[in-house]
């Protein structure tokens, strides 16, 4: 009775995967692999994308299994045995981010069935609850065409994958000491240009050489048997535009994936190397890195362990047939481990960032001064009595110069003159005392 009940919610699944191979499915063979969560958006595309160019018909189908039924796998979903088969059911589908304002509706768990010139293959899409990742897993009467369905597949992904070439953070659920879900988050960086970044001649020669020019001539490096994994440390003291570039350099070169970790992400650096892999080329940026090491210090979590312990072998270890840029960021350098700091294979250049000389700061006044009219008649002044302030000091200066101008009755316009630098000046050094000087940067050493 309990059988007949069930079996009234709709059509057995075996009954429906019969009818389409026109010989009982519950025989035929099954070929699996398991995807990362984040490739449901990809399995979606490919899958369409090999039924379209190998000329299949396509038809997308649910299924229900009762709550006795442990496993969601082919084999078992195919069993009659028991008292509550699985039958066919709705399909269910997640609207899933492909990127910033775009997103895709896509098969979450259902089965497709398809019709290709060379036989029939049947292709069920399922979560795994317990590894935290997708299986597809794929039977067909003909046991090779299950076989290159899936390698098709893959193919199909490495094409069309929708995370190449744009900016990317990863998220993720812990439970227990172990990752459970992970999530990729899209991001539109705000538009850096070269002329905005102001830096000693030499210094910034030397980042484009081993950023935007080891990109250019990965190529080459290949061709010469060289690594094309490389690890770039930025120091400086605060606001002196480490982050700055890195948004620069993001944008610098077409076609890069980018990925960008902060410190709560830092525990997902294996799942995002494997990512930088998979989508190079590729730039990693991991900001303020030296907090990795105080967390090491501090506590005794195993996540902070296992975190330094990921990073310096994901750095060590980590090959790919195309460029992979690490780019790390830190202003206490001394407060890196050793580790991470001296050995080689971690970090090819160290690149220091000073506080702007005065033809840089002069720059940075015409650069943070545009949209106002400038009517400062003595320059020198203001740049002498900037010395030892970071380009976030200079760029809060104008702000706060263009604000005591806004306060005046003028056109629309804003006209900033000397008094309202001298203004800001004495707001910022003296009014907000050594907090504010050291919130932006600003040092009064030597």
């Amino acid at each position: 009775m309990i059988k007949m009940l069930f079996r009234k919610r709709g059509s057995l699944l075996s009954a429906r995967l019969a009818q389409f191979f026109g010989v009982s499915a519950q025989q035929l063979p099954i070929r699996a692999r398991g995807f990362s969560s984040f490739d449901l958006p990809n399995l979606q595309l490919a899958i369409q994308a090999v039924t379209r160019e190998r000329g299949g018909t396509p038809e997308t189908i649910g299924y229900l299994k009762s709550m006795t039924m442990f496993s969601n796998s082919f084999r078992d979903l195919l069993s009659t045995g028991g008292y509550d088969p699985a039958v066919v059911g709705p399909v269910q589908y997640r609207q899933v981010e492909t990127g910033v304002g775009e997103e895709l509706s896509c098969v979450e768990e259902g089965i497709f069935l398809i019709n290709l010139p060379v036989g029939k293959v049947a292709a069920l899409l399922r979560q795994d609850q317990m590894k935290g990742s997708l299986q597809l897993e794929v039977t067909s009467t003909n046991e090779g065409l299950a076989s290159d369905f899936i390698l098709w597949v893959r193919d199909a992904i490495a094409r069309l994958n929708v995370y190449r070439g744009k900016v990317l953070s990863l998220e993720g659920k812990q439970e227990q000491g172990r990752c459970t879900s992970h999530e990729i988050r899209f991001h539109r960086l705000p538009e850096v240009n070269r002329e905005q970044i102001i830096l000693p001649a030499e210094v910034l020669r030397v980042l484009e050489r081993n950023t935007i020019g080891f990109f250019k001539n990965a190529q080459k490096l290949l061709d010469s048997g060289r690594s094309v994994k490389r690890g770039l440390l930025l120091f400086g003291k605060p606001g002196t535009g480490k982050t700055f570039t890195a948004r620069w350099l993001a944008q610098a070169t077409p076609g890069l994936t980018v990925l960008v970790m902060s410190g709560e992400q830092l525990w997902l650096i294996r799942e995002c190397c494997q990512l930088a892999r998979m989508l190079a080329p590729s730039l990693v940026i991991m900001e303020d890195v030296d907090l990795i090491a105080s967390a090491r210090d501090e506590s005794r979590h195993p996540m902070y362990q296992v975190t330094l312990h990921q990073l310096l072998n994901e750095m060590d270890g980590i090959e790919a047939p195309a460029p992979i840029l690490f780019l790390l960021t830190t202003n206490r350098p001394d407060a890196i481990e050793p580790a991470i700091a001296s050995r080689p294979g971690r970090i090819d250049q160290a690149i220091e960032y000073p506080l702007p000389d005065a033809d840089c700061r002069r720059q940075l006044i015409e650069l943070y001064s545009r949209g106002l009219v400038l009517e400062v008649r003595d320059i020198d002044t203001i740049v002498a009595r900037t010395e030892g302030a970071s380009p976030a000091f200079i760029q809060e200066m104008l702000r706060k110069a263009a604000l005591f101008a806004a306060e005046e009755p003028s056109s629309d316009m804003l006209r900033v003159t000397d008094e309202h630098c001298q203004a800001a000046l004495r707001e910022l050094l003296f009014s907000g005392g050594e907090l504010t000087r050291r919130l932006l940067g600003f040092s009064t050493e030597g």
